[in-house]
């Protein structure tokens, strides 16, 4: 199980929090989180579902959402009500960021510009 930050934040209406921001959020919670292979913006946690919608929320009350853009009985607006059990702490630490970003690695390259199937090769 992954969590996708894009889907999070589309889900609440709201600005998708950097992945810096939220790892450091669940660390300083006290669990574990490291990025996911499946895609960009995502992330694998031992957090519990109710931890990670928290976190959210708490983020949610420093960039709040444009309520009139959420309809009324939606899953958005169900999500926004409840108030955060947990409070986040943003902070950031030094070690919410893997050490292959520090050296600028690369973890989802482009394909080469001719890469992919050929046309069927011809006889001479």
């Amino acid at each position: 199980m992954y969590y996708s930050l894009s889907a999070l934040a589309k889900r609440l209406h709201c600005e998708t929090p950097p992945m810096v921001d939220m790892r450091s959020a669940i660390m300083n919670a006290g669990y574990r989180v490291s990025l996911s292979h499946c895609q960009e913006q995502t992330i694998k946690t031992n957090a519990p579902n109710n931890i990670v919608w928290d976190i959210m929320r708490t983020w949610i009350q420093t960039h709040p959402v444009v309520k009139k853009n959420i309809k009324p009985g939606s899953q958005a607006l169900k999500l926004l009500e409840k108030e955060p059990v947990f409070i986040a702490d943003f902070t950031r630490r030094n070690d919410a960021m893997p050490p292959s970003r520090k050296f600028k690695l690369v973890r989802f390259p482009e394909h080469p510009k001719n890469w992919g199937p050929m046309a069927k090769a011809k006889r001479k």
